[in-house]
């Protein structure tokens, strides 16, 4: 249909694509009509899974569309190169039944789905593109001009419109259908992916079409070994010849494929729940503090934050997290704009003022996209009924937005201790400073600490305890020796656990200790999926999970788990720039340059993306940029021992030796009074291809039980030695089989 130019938005400082229809066809009527249909059916839809249109016009002769900028592949390009892993199939599946649920859910039936037409990106988000032949309402006859073997003519009854081998029996007999053809089509695409062949085909178009009226589909359990006999069913009914007895709606079906990587273990069952549609997606913007004394911004911050959390566990929401929207504390952006950049429809505003030991808060209910009030109402409390309140408001919110609540969430919304407003008030104040990590930890412990003291039957203050010695033993902000921080960190979530099992973060916390302390990976494993049981929109559950996918070399499952946070929380920092890590872990550099540069040019946090736009170069073995780039990082970070040592190892491998060995004396003196994890170090005497050296500081991470063991069977760095028998023996103690 036309030619596609990578361009930038000058006034909005942005990166795009502009489409423009070529002469030749810019005064054909038909093509026109196309063109400038496809651009009404996605000026119409807003979702991460359907191209993005900015705006559509003509200049002279030339007509465009302007769309967001995409880099990666086709669907097509990709079943080209390999054929897909069922779970990869799986996944993609699921993203492309959740577009198509949406551009449903607003009257458009695609009507011409296949590979083609389904873009993979090089961040790992699926698209689906081409609405040209996209029906609302009838439209005018076109005559189309394509290298696929596409078919358009009218949508009269009689008629065929669609893509040969990929059209609903009912499009093939010239009935117009309705959405449950896209279902038809995407079961075809389905099928493609998991067979590397096309489900109905022929020497010509009118075969294919023919085939598909009369023909079943060949058996997948033919050409697919240890298919889920689930996953089978999914496509069965998918590609049903009567529309009566396939699925009904694209979110049953994204449903379905869900539940089938539910019970094949490619992500926790909460974070696959039923596909909802944008009347689903809601934000809670920061409230604001009406108290005279400007100090209590603190518990502020904590009831906005709780509203979050408590919405959050409701299945049928999709609820963006504190980390994005309190991004939005000083905006001048208003409503519709903010909607539109986290593609919610409902927003929450509202006040908090305290007086004493009372407490009042108006909660207001807005429809975005219009800055239409829809409800407000007032709550005023005593300090002890903060936890019911924080229940109370988020039902009444969700009974507004008609969500559906299971009888467990009716329950856990209603019902809620009576909590010592002393100790609430710490637990507060050691959240907002944890939220402010990791500068503000150690305060934070003190006010959990103070929290436990006043109250010690309090499961939160334990929870956040938990949290930040996890975080204090981490490799990029270990402080703490593994031993004494994760020790803490186990006993803290046990406990808050053991005084409430309905909480998520302690589950959470307990999971990554497992994983970084223990190398336990089973009970990790369990403990991650019950937090995201008890808490669907908990992103550092998701964050941390994916993490403990890495270490398991399940690199797409752990793309989805970050790709799926991100979705919760696009503006989180650390989120971003873990993408770029899995990425590097995945031996993809390209994507996690990609990611890298991004967050550099968004400034969402430069001195961490820098550091694995680094890495993205070293991998890349561009020796020259990495340097350049993790100096740049060093400088960034104020000299950070974790950019140092990354620093030193890119010098050891750019043949910058003398550099390298500076740093590393450097790093060995500072080990003596500040905790450097000795698996970094080893990494640089690998580096200088010193590998005696190095495995005495690899035997020293594992007496002392460092969080970078857990990652030994994926780092890149270590592909020297892999096959040395002092690895095969350090990764077998670690607990990985031969």
């Amino acid at each position: 249909m036309g030619e596609v130019y990578r361009a930038r938005d000058t006034r909005l400082d942005r990166e795009i694509a502009v489409k423009v229809l070529p002469e030749r066809l810019a005064e054909d009527p038909a093509a026109l009509a196309r063109f400038e249909r496809e651009a009404k059916a996605l000026a119409a839809l807003s979702h991460p899974n359907l191209l993005a249109i900015h705006d559509f016009g003509r200049e002279g002769s030339v007509a465009f569309a302007v769309t967001e900028l995409l880099e990666g592949e086709t669907l097509r390009r990709r079943l080209i190169e390999k054929r897909l892993p069922w779970r990869e199939a799986v996944e993609i599946g699921a993203a492309i039944a959740d577009g198509l649920a949406a551009a449903h859910s607003r009257g458009v039936i695609h009507r011409d789905l296949k590979p083609e037409n389904v873009f993979l990106t090089s961040h790992g988000t699926v698209k689906i593109l081409d609405f040209g032949l996209a029906r609302r309402e009838p439209i005018v006859p076109v005559v189309e001009e394509s290298q696929s073997p596409t078919v358009t003519q009218e949508t009269d009854a009689g008629v065929v419109m669609g893509t040969a081998g990929y059209m609903a029996p009912e499009q093939v007999s010239g009935v117009a259908g309705d959405a449950r053809s896209d279902i038809f089509s995407f079961g075809c695409v389905l099928y493609e992916m998991l067979s590397d062949r096309r489900c109905f085909s022929g020497r010509t178009g009118a075969e294919a079409m023919a085939a598909v009226l009369r023909d079943a589909p060949p058996d997948l359990a033919e050409s697919v070994k240890s298919l889920p006999a689930d996953l089978g069913r999914v496509v069965t009914r998918c590609l049903e010849k009567n529309p009566e007895k396939r699925f009904q709606s694209a979110g049953d079906l994204a449903f379905a494929l869900r539940e089938v990587g539910r019970e094949s273990g490619i992500l926790p069952a909460a974070t696959l729940r039923r596909a909802r549609g944008k009347r689903g997606r809601i934000a809670v913007l920061p409230l604001r503090n009406l108290s005279a004394d400007p100090e209590q911004d603190y518990f502020v911050d904590g009831v906005t934050e709780a509203l979050i959390s408590d919405l959050a566990k409701i299945s049928s929401l999709h609820v963006i997290s504190r980390t994005t929207t309190m991004a939005y504390r000083e905006t001048t952006k208003t409503l519709p704009q903010i909607a539109l950049e986290l593609n919610v429809v409902t927003i929450v505003e509202g006040s908090v003022a305290r007086s004493g030991q009372r407490v009042r808060i108006r909660a207001q209910l807005i429809k975005a996209s219009t800055d239409t009030p829809l409800w407000a109402d007032d709550f005023d409390r005593d300090l002890r009924d903060m936890l019911t309140l924080q229940g109370e408001i988020a039902r009444a919110i969700a009974i507004q937005i008609k969500a559906k609540l299971t009888p467990e969430e009716r329950v856990r919304l209603s019902t809620a201790r009576a909590v010592n407003p002393q100790a609430h008030e710490a637990y507060l104040k050691g959240r907002f400073y944890w939220n402010k990590r990791p500068m503000g930890i150690a305060t934070g412990i003190e006010y959990f600490q103070q929290a436990i003291g006043i109250d010690p039957t309090y499961a939160a203050p334990y929870a956040g305890l938990a949290d930040s010695y996890a975080t204090l033993s981490s490799w990029e902000n270990g402080t703490l020796l593994p031993k004494e921080g994760f020790e803490k960190a186990k006993a803290a979530a046990s406990r808050a656990i053991e005084l409430d099992p309905k909480l998520s973060d302690p589950h959470n916390s307990l999971a990554y200790t497992h994983l970084h302390y223990d190398w336990d990976w089973r009970t990790s494993e369990k403990e991650f999926r019950t937090a995201l049981e008890l808490n669907p929109g908990n992103t550092d559950a998701l964050h941390w999970y994916s993490h403990l996918l890495t270490a398991m070399g399940k690199h797409e499952d752990s793309l989805a788990a970050t790709n799926q946070g991100l979705q919760l929380s696009p503006l989180d920092p650390t989120l971003n720039f873990h993408l770029a890590w899995a990425h590097y872990l995945a031996r993809k550099p390209a994507p996690c340059i990609a990611q890298s540069q991004k967050g550099i040019e968004l400034d969402l946090h430069p001195f961490w993306f820098h550091f694995f736009l680094g890495w993205g170069y070293e991998q890349e073995g561009k020796y020259p940029q990495a340097i350049e780039t993790l100096e740049e990082a060093v400088k960034r970070s104020k000299e950070s021992p974790v950019t140092i040592w990354v620093l030193a190892h890119a010098y050891a491998v750019g043949g910058r030796t003398a550099e390298a060995m500076r740093l590393l004396e450097s790093l060995v003196e500072h080990s003596r009074q500040k905790y450097i994890p000795p698996y970094e170090i080893g990494m640089v005497y690998l580096g200088l291809g010193q590998k005696d050296r190095a495995f005495e500081w690899f035997e020293k991470a594992f007496e002392e039980r460092s969080g970078w063991m857990a990652y030994l069977m994926v780092d890149p760095r270590l592909d020297s030695v892999r096959s040395d028998s002092r690895f095969s023996d350090l990764s077998r103690r670690v607990g990985f089989s031969p």
